[in-house]
């Protein structure tokens, strides 16, 4: 974004619509030291041993192979391989699944288990076309 006399020009090609409805809980987290390059709608696990937080691996075993939360904000969008870093998440809520980033590789069973892992915790992901339904 630019601005020029107090005004703010949209400068990027497709905004993201990641959120869906109208109700989010968000919060603040820490980015555990290299977790690489991160990105608005990342899906997160918890590491077990230091209650930081990393992008989903669905085939480790430390905690961050279950998905837990959704990256909401980020001032950098590499988190240094030294230090960690403070980011907002979101927690509870509807998302748009097209806006998500996935890790690379996710088999659609693993996914299945993902956004499950995510329903359980409150936070509904809408794919494309899914009508709104309350059961």
């Amino acid at each position: 974004m630019a601005g020029t006399l107090g005004l703010t020009t949209q400068t990027e090609s497709s905004p993201s619509t990641l959120i869906s409805g109208d109700v989010h809980l968000m919060k603040k987290i820490v980015l555990a030291s290299g977790s690489g390059t991160v990105a608005r709608g990342t899906v997160l696990g918890q590491i077990t041993a230091s209650y930081k937080w990393a992008p989903l691996a669905p085939a480790a075993s430390d905690g961050t192979q279950v998905a837990r939360c959704i990256l909401a904000e980020l001032e950098s969008a590499v988190v240094p391989a030294d230090d960690d870093l403070v980011a907002n998440a979101y927690f509870a809520g509807m998302y748009r699944d097209a806006d998500l980033v996935w890790p690379p590789g996710i088999t659609n069973s693993q996914k299945a288990a993902a956004l499950q892992q995510l329903a359980d915790r409150g936070i509904l992901v809408i794919e494309e076309g899914d009508p709104l339904t309350i059961s």
